[in-house]
């Protein structure tokens, strides 16, 4: 039903199509509401991670508010313990489909997934065909998710710069502080914050001087 229903997704004209297209929303969500119930069974799990939560993703702005409440079930899996990774691998791909339509949520969506550091390395399942299987830490997996969210945060911007400036300034404080407190960083490096306006939107960034991490490490002199 999920495939049926993701080529129904996808053609063309079924999006030209309100009544359809709106149709395809509403057994998105029914599915995915269905397999959350069910999802002790690690098939229905796995099939909720990967399929269900692009179907939702990509239907969410036949209704929004329903969309983002099955959205924010995922996300609150992070106080779960040892969660479907595949669940976030997922979302922060598919955010792509809606930071237009609800930056908002985006917004709380990283806030939320940066603020989870995963610091375990035991081995978790990645998505697989019907021959093979694949697998890595659980540490890697979330830090693609980072990943897939910084090659997003850009786009974020230009949509929403008013939050999403003071967001991604406070990410990488965070990430300085904890550096900071872990004895990465030499301690001569960190400086007081500095404060500026950005756009109208007063700011405070964490200096380290790791801009010289990449200076040091580029060649600048003719091969």
């Amino acid at each position: 039903m999920s495939l049926i229903l993701e080529g129904l997704i996808n053609d063309p004209r079924v999006k030209g199509d309100t009544e359809a297209y709106s149709n395809c929303g509403i057994a998105a969500r029914n599915i995915m509401n269905f397999l959350l119930a069910n999802s002790q069974d690690p098939n229905i799990d796995r099939l909720a991670s990967y399929r269900g939560t692009s179907l939702v993703t990509k239907t969410y702005t036949t209704d929004i508010p329903a969309s983002k409440a099955i959205l924010e079930k995922i996300l609150d899996m992070l106080a779960e313990p040892n969660f479907n990774i595949a669940y976030f691998s997922s979302l922060t791909e598919d955010l792509k489909e809606i930071y237009k339509d609800d930056p908002d949520f985006c917004i709380n969506a990283y806030k939320r997934i940066f603020e989870h550091q995963e610091n375990s390395h035991d081995p978790a399942p990645m998505h697989g065909g019907v021959l093979m299987s694949f697998s890595s830490s659980r540490h890697d997996q979330f830090h693609t998710c980072h990943f897939r969210l910084q090659q997003l945060f850009p786009k974020l911007i230009k949509v929403k710069p008013d939050l999403a400036i003071p967001l991604g300034l406070s990410i990488s404080n965070s990430f300085i502080d904890g550096r900071n407190q872990n004895g990465i960083i030499i301690p001569e490096t960190i400086t007081l914050p500095k404060q500026f306006v950005v756009l109208g939107i007063n700011a405070e960034f964490q200096v380290d001087m790791s801009h010289y991490w990449n200076q040091n490490l580029m060649r600048t002199d003719s091969v």
